[in-house]
């Protein structure tokens, strides 16, 4: 038996299941309502589905579909699926369609539906700060969800689909729909029907309550979106006082509970194959008056009817649906999943990772938000998954949600030529007119509306430039290699055509003038062996390599840490990158033996000449006597390299302290330090730890505004610190094969924009010290670097130095064969950014 969890790409929470077992193929749920079409990196459900039934075109048969409940990000695209005949079920169990919206049988919602955002209120929460659009679109789409619903069982109906309404365990056509799926040991295990009415009344007085709610706002002329932003988040437009009747609807419990409670739970497989599929039941906290009884009764039967070899977290792993005592339940079950969007941070809950994480028994999991699509094969008791991204049992929360403000307009104060004006600068490139074309002293006004109370708002403004005309031929601006410092002999190395095709012509022309003039050598080479050949013939005299451009100009080595007879002799699995990273050494052997010579560094370019040009002009602030670092709370071996930095400065914990206590003037620091943990897929924010928990330490917000790190050198230990691609080097399917990061996606890019000179940290997953004499693992690295740079070596030469230190003291003390691995590790992930001379 097979089952996989589709992708439901970045909105929040959301379900799609698809089962293969015994010539059976059952779909249960169907995930966001534009999931019909997909989204920039996630497949729609449809093409997932026709990949994984390997059915290219023509509907999509299914054995049984089930229709859990009727919330939006589980009704999701079915209704399209089944219109476009899609899917062509045989059988389907669905929500009822009345007890599902809290009405009684045959009535009509016409009259409580008049509010269109009503509907919007019995759905899970939007995160705050969406923009308006966003906002009106979600209300717009739940206020037409429950017709789109009922038209989708109509025309399953004429179509000769069996219909079955789910009412509660005593329908003899439940009974009826377990022995038609005996062969696959289907079960359905709640909820009971008085569980389903009493749910049904809660959802009816939730209405009433809300009608009440709407028409008093409605009395002071706010719009659908004020009115739903104040009955979700409590904000109030300002000068609005709230009336008795929305501070009553606000001092409730558990939004969207009441449904969530009528989720359809079933097992399917048998004896030592049994898995457990939960919907959105609430077990652990249910949230709905009176239901106490019930939920117990529940989750006793659906105990009794176990143990499960694999099990569905309920709720997208919420707070509300799983925690120790549901979990204590289950002392059988080592494997389970979650599904759940990119965004919402509440789900997974950060508490119920904490619990798998700690558990006593090792669990193992997957989840959509960081694994994609993934699939659990269960056969002869034995539970195997496969992820298509990420990494097992990761026990990383999501970020916190980020304010989107709406997207602001873009006006030029000048008279644009011909065509399309403008479009919107949230986050989006300028369509219809080149960025290149606007008149040089243009200027666009930005505005944002933002809610009344927040505290503290930050905006960013994206503007996607045509980068060739980013720096023009006619640009008489004078720019000097390392803003005229002295430096020693560079080589600097590029592919010039890939170079010019991201950054311009006039942009490369100016760079290879500033090279030249600087006294430095530019090795213009295409292809490996004619790079090496000419790295080789040029070396003469020079002090280190400058690598120009990202990975898809110059390819960094996926690098193979480890010697054979070490791999021999250690798993690949024990380490996120399989020992795997990427690496730019090479780039410094002079003298074709393998090892490398040389100090490296490297520019990436961002696809902007501006960007590339900075970095070649960054100061070196060495007459700066401050530092700053952040340490995780459980890395305290950072606190002696801290003491090894000069100058005077500060070192933030993290927790107690986050990103909040993060303030601007800690980056007029020359010597910046960061221990924490980072993450493979988000390279905007680091974290550290408090009582077991993620606590956001530093983020891209933190350097927002007028911030500027000009001539600072930045050390990082953190975890995938200064990638500069989307891919990890052990799932890169050949050098070229990138996705570069952005500014806007990378806290190493931001920092070199804003004038670092030079950023050295890791392309992998770090390791720590944490017991004995603090003293092997990244502490060497760290520790050496800091001290050369102390003793006035330049950042690039400094990490040079601290790998010859470190190659002296392998193995630092370590015995084993996985200690050996790491150390080899450390050695060869650590890279410098920018022009660190």
């Amino acid at each position: 038996m097979q089952i996989h969890f589709l992708d439901v790409g970045q909105s929040q929470y959301g379900d799609c299941i698809l089962i293969q077992a015994n010539s059976r193929t059952i779909l249960i749920d169907g995930a966001h309502k534009g999931d019909f079409t997909g989204s920039s990196g996630h497949l729609s459900i449809p093409a997932q589905l026709r990949e994984l039934m390997d059915q290219p075109e023509g509907p999509l048969e299914l054995s049984l579909l089930i229709l859990t409940h009727c919330h939006s990000d589980h009704i999701g695209c079915l209704p399209e699926m089944v219109e476009r005949e899609v899917i062509a079920p045989k059988v389907a169990l669905v929500a009822d369609e009345f007890a599902g919206y809290g009405l009684a049988l045959g009535s009509d919602a016409s009259d409580r539906l008049r509010f269109r955002v009503l509907a919007s209120l019995q759905e899970e929460p939007l995160a705050p700060g969406l923009s308006d659009a966003t906002v009106q679109a979600f209300i717009s789409d739940a206020a037409s969800q429950r017709d789109l619903y009922i038209e989708m069982i109509e025309t399953l109906e004429q179509r000769g689909t069996r219909v079955v309404r789910y009412r509660g365990l005593d329908d003899p056509e439940i009974s009826d729909l377990e022995e038609q799926f005996r062969n696959i040991g289907l079960k359905v295990l709640g909820p009971s029907a008085e569980q389903v009415v009493l749910c049904a009344e809660t959802i009816a007085q939730f209405d009433r309550d809300a009608v009440d709610a709407i028409a008093s706002l409605r009395a002071g002329d706010l719009d659908d979106v004020a009115i739903y932003r104040t009955l979700t988040d409590g904000n109030p437009t300002p000068d609005v006082i709230l009336p008795d009747a929305v501070l009553d609807f606000l001092d409730r419990p558990g939004a969207g509970a009441a449904k969530n409670n009528q989720s359809i739970v079933i097992s399917v497989g048998k004896g030592a194959n049994r898995c457990l599929l939960t919907g959105d039941m609430q077990f652990a906290e249910a949230e709905v008056e009176g239901l106490e009884n019930e939920m117990a009764a529940l989750l006793d039967h659906v105990v009794e009817a176990g143990p499960y070899a694999f099990i569905k977290l309920p709720h997208h792993a919420s707070y509300n649906a799983f925690e120790e005592h549901v979990l204590s339940r289950f002392p059988d079950t080592r494997f389970f999943g979650m599904s759940t969007g990119r965004n919402g941070a509440a789900h997974p809950n950060p508490k119920v990772l904490r619990l798998l994480r700690n558990s006593s028994n090792p669990l193992i999991w997957a989840r959509t938000d960081k694994n994609g699509q993934f699939t659990v094969d269960v056969s002869r008791g034995q539970v195997r998954i496969s992820i298509t991204e990420g990494e097992l049992s990761d026990p990383q929360p999501k970020p916190r949600d980020e304010l989107v403000l709406e997207p602001a307009t873009a006006v030029s104060t000048v008279t644009m030529p011909a065509g399309p004006p403008p479009a919107s600068l949230g986050g989006n490139p300028i369509s219809g007119m080149a960025a290149s074309q606007l008149p040089a002293d243009a200027i666009l006004e930005i505005t944002a509306k933002i809610p009344a109370l927040l505290k503290r708002v930050t905006i960013t403004v994206d503007i996607e430039q045509n980068t060739v005309g980013a720096v023009s031929a006619s640009d008489d601006t004078k720019r000097y290699l390392g803003n005229r410092r002295v430096l020693p002999r560079l080589l600097f190395l590029t592919d010039p055509q890939g170079l010019r095709r991201k950054i311009g012509d006039a942009g490369y022309d100016t760079a290879r003038t500033m090279i030249e003039e600087g006294g430095s050598t530019l090795v213009e080479a295409t292809g490996e062996e004619a790079t090496f050949t000419k790295i080789r013939n040029s070396a003469t005299g020079v002090k280190g390599v400058v690598i120009l451009g990202d990975y898809n100009v110059v390819p960094a080595l996926i690098y193979d840490v480890l010697p054979p007879d070490l791999r021999d002799r250690v798993s690949a699995n024990s380490d996120p990158d399989r020992f795997v990273v990427w690496s730019d050494q090479r780039y410094g052997d002079v003298d074709g033996d393998g090892l490398g010579e040389l100090p490296v560094s490297r520019i990436p370019d961002c696809s902007s000449a501006a960007f590339l040009l900075g970095c070649l002009t960054a100061e070196d602030n060495r007459t700066t006597p401050i530092k700053f670092a952040s340490r995780n709370a459980e890395r305290p071996f950072a606190d002696n390299v801290f003491r090894r930095l000069g100058g005077r400065g500060q070192m933030l914990v993290s927790g107690p302290d986050d990103f909040g206590n993060v303030r601007t003037g800690h980056f007029d620091a020359r010597q910046l330090y960061f221990m924490l943990h980072g993450s493979d897929t988000d390279g905007t924010r680091f974290w550290g730890e408090d009582d077991g928990g993620a606590v956001e330490a530093v983020n891209l917000t933190n350097l927002a505004g007028a911030i500027k790190a000009h001539g600072a050198t930045v050390l990082t230990g953190c975890c995938w610190g200064a990638l500069t691609v989307q891919e990890i080097a052990t799932r890169a399917s050949d050098h070229w094969a990138v996705t570069p990061r952005t500014v806007a996606s990378s806290l190493a890019l931001r920092f070199l924009e804003l004038g670092a000179l030079a950023y050295v940290g890791c392309t992998g997953a770090h390791y720590s010290p944490l017991d004995g004499q603090l003293n092997f693992f990244g502490e060497p690295i760290h520790r050496s670097f800091w001290m050369a740079f102390a003793a006035g070596a330049a950042p690039a030469h400094a990490l040079f130095q601290a790998k010859q230190a470190y190659i002296r003291d392998m193995p630092h003390g370590r015995v084993t064969a996985p200690e050996w691995a790491i150390e080899y590790k450390i050695l060869r992930q650590f890279t410098c950014l920018g022009l660190g001379w």
